[in-house]
């Protein structure tokens, strides 16, 4: 069998490059990778590269397995979702420490709204940090335009909480006068009031693929790079249709809870 050590960097690029560095000083059989500063840590991944230790990355990496969630995907379906509910002011609350790590939630945004027909609106877009305060802010500041927003997607369930608080505060109903979207669909998106809808990442599916491929390649370090794409899933919820029914969804599967 083999021993498993855990390392997070906690969204730090100098305790990130420690922690690679670190590693690559082990007896390590194997890495999965997930960082958060690729474009930092050229070096180290190169240094990686060269001393043949076997690693799978969970985001893409040039030169390495990858086993990586279909986030555009899930990204489009939900916009599908909003914009078949009939929403046209959908804000964007991208709460984050680095922007790039939404990059590709960005452009499903971006691009099924062109699809659509409706007009770009950066004032829809915030940028704010990764708290439930930072969302809490971005959302007072949506809810304070004429017209304000009729749907708000924040990037992940946590931002939804600070999202929900103040559209409450300020006496809306959600969803009859603003829609609320997350992502990743923690344990936290069907405790919220109401249930809120998200996208599911099949991450049992996302691990157990990383491992296989890292095992293989252990096994047979000259074989040919594997790049796989794992699907994910739209859960719809009351925070967006209320009591209402499911729409069509185009995704590998939609739930309704």
């Amino acid at each position: 069998g083999y021993h498993l050590s855990v390392v997070s960097s906690n969204f730090d690029l100098e305790r990130e490059r420690s922690c690679l560095s670190s590693l690559l000083q082990q007896r390590l059989d194997g890495v999965v990778l997930m960082p958060t500063f690729l474009d930092m840590l050229t070096e180290e991944l190169a240094t990686l590269r060269q001393r043949m230790r076997p690693a799978v990355s969970l985001i893409k990496v040039e030169g390495f397995d990858c086993v990586v969630s279909d986030i555009y995907q899930g990204a489009a379906a939900l916009m599908d979702h909003l914009l078949g509910l009939g929403h046209r002011r959908i804000a964007l609350v991208n709460g984050v420490v680095r922007r790039t790590l939404t990059a590709e939630r960005q452009r499903a945004y971006h691009s099924k709204l062109t699809a659509a027909g409706i007009p770009e609106a950066q004032h829809l877009v915030v940028d704010c940090g990764p708290t439930m305060d930072d969302a809490y802010a971005a959302t007072l500041q949506l809810l304070d335009m004429d017209p304000r927003p009729t749907a708000i997607w924040t990037i992940n369930d946590l931002l939804a909480v600070g999202a929900l608080r103040a559209i409450h505060e300020c006496g809306l109903r959600v969803p009859a006068d603003v829609a609320v979207a997350g992502f990743d669909d923690s344990a936290l998106a069907a405790q919220l009031y109401p249930p809120l809808t998200s996208v599911r990442s099949r991450a049992h599916e996302l691990g157990k693929r990383a491992v296989q491929i890292l095992l293989r390649r252990i096994e047979d370090p000259a074989g040919a790079l594997s790049q796989e794409v794992i699907p994910v899933d739209l859960v719809v919820r009351q925070s967006t249709i209320g009591s209402g029914v499911i729409p069509t969804v185009a995704v590998a599967q939609a739930i309704e809870v």
